[in-house]
């Protein structure tokens, strides 16, 4: 092949490339948003931690905390929100995690309500990539914090554990 066949050559594979990371985006885009829809819809509590301190929340979080909006809850220290006898339970369980060594992935646990009211949970926590920075992820299924008037259809909640584990599996 002459010098020029193969310059156009790889502009047409460069092409290629650049169409494709576009299709790929606008798909990553979609699924973030419908992502986004189901986890503030569903009436399970979902938390995001990051080094120990709240990073997201969903409203069923945050009902279930006792705060008015999830917004309040950013930048909240986890510890702050779980019961004193609980807590050294909970952060070795948060340090296994954290090593990839956590065989559990459930845990019983008191929620601190903002009246200081303690609730009883069950937590399923989860770290969704195993680097150190990677978020951990508190999921509360409604049935064990939340009323049942404010729990949704049962499809709703499967349709949400399935899509947080296929997170978790990318």
């Amino acid at each position: 092949l002459t010098h020029l066949e193969r310059i156009c050559l790889r502009e047409l594979q460069n092409h290629g490339h650049r169409q494709e990371i576009r299709r790929l985006r606008m798909q990553l885009a979609d699924f973030e948003a419908r992502h986004s829809n189901l986890v503030a819809g569903t009436a399970d509590a979902i938390a995001q931690i990051q080094e120990g301190i709240v990073a997201s929340a969903n409203p069923a979080f945050a009902v279930l905390t006792g705060f008015d909006t999830q917004t309040e809850l950013d930048g909240q220290p986890l510890m702050d929100l779980i019961a004193e006898p609980d807590r050294p339970r909970v952060k070795s369980h948060l340090r296994q995690l954290q090593k990839g060594k956590s065989a559990e992935d459930s845990l019983d646990l008191q929620l601190l309500h903002r009246d200081g009211a303690h609730r009883q949970v069950t937590a399923y926590v989860t770290k969704e990539e195993q680097s150190a920075d990677s978020p951990i992820q508190i999921l509360i299924r409604s049935e064990a914090g939340v009323s049942p008037e404010a729990a949704g259809p049962s499809d709703s909640r499967t349709q949400l554990f399935e899509a947080l584990h296929a997170m978790n599996g990318k």
